[in-house]
């Protein structure tokens, strides 16, 4: 729709501004953030983001937070007064709220007594609102575009001029607009936002497509065409989420369909289609399932075995792959040694992604239609583990669909595959939009076969409030949670009967020390961190239960059952009198000392793991000062050494489940000065043993070498090895997950747990 007003532009709010004001006022109040989102119908983490100014709030949350806090919405928001009796279509003035991607259009006039504040919400596609807590009665009526109602478990498809009263008592809703911008009629009445019905339609003039509705006050009546309406009070916590039309179609009909299983999960935003760009967890999760690679990690044990490779040679630097007959694309096409080559030219031609893991291939080449091989530039013995990370694409598909581009390959099908998928997988997708949604059905044709247990249907969320997760779960709406819920959303949920499933080994928390400024310069004043650290109680800090944690004990640098970890019985104990004996080795006074420990601020937790320390090491006389860093920030700090923090906290994974990809970009020497190397660590012997383990062939050797990697990194303490990470994923019993619940079927490979052709829906 057009958002221009007749005088010439939408109003709207200095978001920045009302984020400040919110902060002092709720300081002088003496409110916390969690008093102010419950009073609100707020998650914390919503309420902490207006704050910082990093979103904006809809009118309805406005309206809640400034309740809470005493505040008018008029002092940050001018609606527009209308005095005139009528409202007219092309006159009406609209406003939005800061950024925020809703435009309201108010409808309703001023007069002596009015309560009721009617406007028109215009909600466009790839809108997801914020969890909204309010009283009143809700009904629906789609001006324009289509809409799918959520309530309690029922679904309910809404075209134009359809309405859904809806009668509920704390119950949770969720709307999802079909493809463009949908309008609907809202409502703010003795400031609670309330959606209500508009009993009677206007009959448009000629030439008009603009249809109004008279809404009048509790017992009150109009003056031509009485109508009473009653407000019935009832609380109602809301969640507004909107998807591309296909999505939302795709979703009611698996909805509807009786017969048709709906796996539910959700991710952080935002899910990256297209396999040359794909890098992230939310990412991995597509690829597993839409694409194929040519080996996969064995389940319940090291190594990798042959998926879309029968088998393979190694000679030198050479690796040849003899391919498995019959399979085929979603398109129809067979997979051939020519696809194999096409993806990986043009992932090292996109630049993109994860492209540097394979840097080292000089030349790939299709010896025959069954066969290709791969010549690299010198010995890189992780090269096959690296393959998890080469999705193949359907060649034919991509080169039918090439965009606008320089050369012959134009701009390698970018366009296409961002909203398509080219894949082999055991799913197809059937809807994409990156910042809400990837809907994703079964391939009857897949080459393993796909069980009938397995979801018929998957749609992944992206991006969804913790408060929403726990409510959806809760109600039986959604299935799996992201590992991103805070411990005590995970504990709540536990204890009201979900699953709690877990993934380790694959990456761990690591507190790192710049071993270029003093103090931390002399390798004694590390080691007496290193002893002074308290590594039980920080495995209790993320505990979620009695049982289940996200955090285990750490033996080393090197996760628990990775190539030339310790055992897990060798797990790190906090020692304070080894920690003030390697203290009264340091060059440097304790009394002179005093760190700088930072954290970043988009991690939370990490401010915890901060107080920790600086508790820890005051028992050894060592003072620090905390200090929050943006993660924008802290990377661009880390880039030169003297600008880098003493004490900084990472999460460090290893992309391909193999200890090169965890390591080499801390440690080695060439890899210094990046946001996982803050350490800059220039040590011969680590950089040998690195080496070595690339160089390596035989997994004996390598495992020697790396043996030797992790006790010469725990003798030179770049970094404190806090915990090895363990990702929790609350989850529904209407699923089960194997790989994520026993550990003889789990994956060292991140995100490959989540395989849907592995899970099984029990109802």
């Amino acid at each position: 729709m057009d958002s221009q007003s007749a005088e010439g532009g939408v109003r709207g709010l200095d978001h920045d501004a009302f984020g400040e004001r919110l902060r002092t006022r709720r300081r002088e109040l003496g409110l916390t953030l969690k008093e102010v989102a419950d009073g609100a119908g707020l998650s914390v983490g919503f309420i902490s983001q207006i704050e910082r100014g990093i979103t904006t709030p809809s009118l309805s949350s406005l309206v809640s937070v400034s309740r809470v806090l005493g505040f008018q919405v008029s002092e940050f928001l001018s609606q527009p007064r209308v005095l005139a009796p009528t409202t007219r279509h092309d006159q009406r003035p609209h406003y939005a709220i800061g950024s925020n991607s809703l435009v309201y259009e108010r409808l309703s006039t001023s007069f002596p007594g009015n309560v009721i504040n009617s406007v028109i919400i215009h909600e466009p596609p790839g809108y997801r609102s914020e969890p909204i807590a309010h009283e009143g009665e809700e009904i629906f009526y789609v001006l324009e575009g289509g809409i799918t109602v959520e309530v309690d478990g029922e679904t309910h498809v809404l075209g134009v001029g359809d309405s859904d009263p809806l009668s509920v008592q704390a119950g949770s809703f969720v709307l999802e607009p079909h493809g463009h911008a949908v309008d609907h009629l809202a409502h703010l009445h003795d400031g609670r936002l309330s959606r209500q019905r508009g009993e009677r339609l206007v009959q448009p003039g000629r030439g008009d497509r603009v249809r109004s509705a008279s809404q009048v006050q509790d017992n009150k009546q109009s003056k031509k065409g009485e109508v009473i309406m009653k407000k019935i009070l009832k609380t109602l916590a809301a969640a507004l989420v909107a998807a591309s039309a296909l999505t939302a179609v795709t979703a009611a009909t698996a909805t509807m369909a009786s017969a048709e299983t709906v796996l539910r999960l959700d991710e952080v935003a935002v899910g990256e289609l297209d396999p040359g760009k794909a890098s992230d967890y939310a990412d991995s999760i597509l690829m597993f399932n839409i694409y194929d690679t040519l080996v996969i990690p064995n389940q319940g044990a090291p190594g990798h075995q042959g998926h879309l490779a029968e088998s393979w040679t190694v000679d030198g630097n050479a690796y040849t792959f003899k391919l498995r007959p019959g399979v085929k694309f979603h398109s129809g096409n067979p997979f051939t040694a020519e696809d194999v080559v096409f993806s990986l030219e043009r992932t090292k031609a996109l630049g993109q992604g994860l492209t540097y893991l394979f840097d080292v291939v000089e030349k790939v080449e299709a010896v025959d239609e069954s066969t290709v091989k791969f010549t690299l530039s010198r010995p890189y013995s992780p090269f096959v583990a690296s393959l998890v990370k080469l999705p193949i694409v359907d060649k034919k598909l991509v080169l039918a669909n090439l965009g606008a581009g320089d050369g012959e390959m134009k701009d390698w099908g970018q366009a296409f595959l961002s909203t398509n998928d080219a894949g082999s997988g055991a799913y197809k997708v059937t809807a994409h939009n990156p910042q809400q949604e990837t809907v994703m059905a079964k391939n009857a044709d897949y080459f393993l076969g796909v069980p009938a247990k397995a979801p018929d249907t998957v749609r992944l969320r992206y991006g969804l409030e913790a408060a929403t997760v726990r409510t959806l779960i809760a109600q039986g709406e959604h299935d799996i949670s992201s590992q991103w819920l805070p411990p005590e959303v995970l504990k709540s949920l536990a204890s009201s009967g979900a699953q709690l499933l877990t993934e380790s080994g694959t990456s761990g928390f690591y507190i790192k020390m710049n071993t270029t400024k003093a103090p931390l310069d002399d390798v004694e004043c590390r080691l007496a961190l290193a002893n002074a650290f308290d590594y039980d109680a920080g495995i209790k800090m993320v505990a979620i239960n009695d049982t289940v944690s996200q955090g285990k004990p750490s033996t080393g640098a090197i996760l628990v059952g990775m190539l030339g970890a310790n055992p897990a019985e060798m797990a790190n104990k906090r020692d304070l009198e080894a920690a003030k004996a390697h203290l009264a080795k340091c060059k440097y006074k304790p009394e002179d000392i005093n760190l700088e420990l930072s954290w970043i601020g988009e991690v939370p937790l990490e401010e915890r793991f901060a107080l920790l320390m600086q508790a820890n090491f005051a028992e050894i006389g060592i003072k620090s000062e905390i200090k929050k860093l943006p993660w924008a920030l802290f990377s661009e700090q880390v880039s030169k050494p003297e600008n880098t923090p003493n004490i900084s906290q990472l999460f460090v994974a290893s992309i391909t489940g193999d200890p090169d990809t965890l390591l080499y970009g801390m440690y080695h020497s060439s890899a210094k000065g990046t946001w996982q190397s803050p350490e800059y660590l220039q040590d011969a012997e680590v950089d040998k043993y690195l080496d070595e383990g690339r160089a390596t062939s035989d997994e004996a050797g390598r495992v020697a070498a790396y043996s030797a990697l992790n006790k010469r990194l725990v003798e030179v303490a770049p970094s404190i090895y806090a915990y090895d990470q363990v990702a929790v994923f609350a989850a529904s019993k209407r699923v089960s997950v194997p790989a994520l619940t026993d550990p003889a079927k789990a994956f060292n490979l991140s995100g490959f747990g989540f395989t849907f052709r592995l899970m099984e829906m029990t109802e």
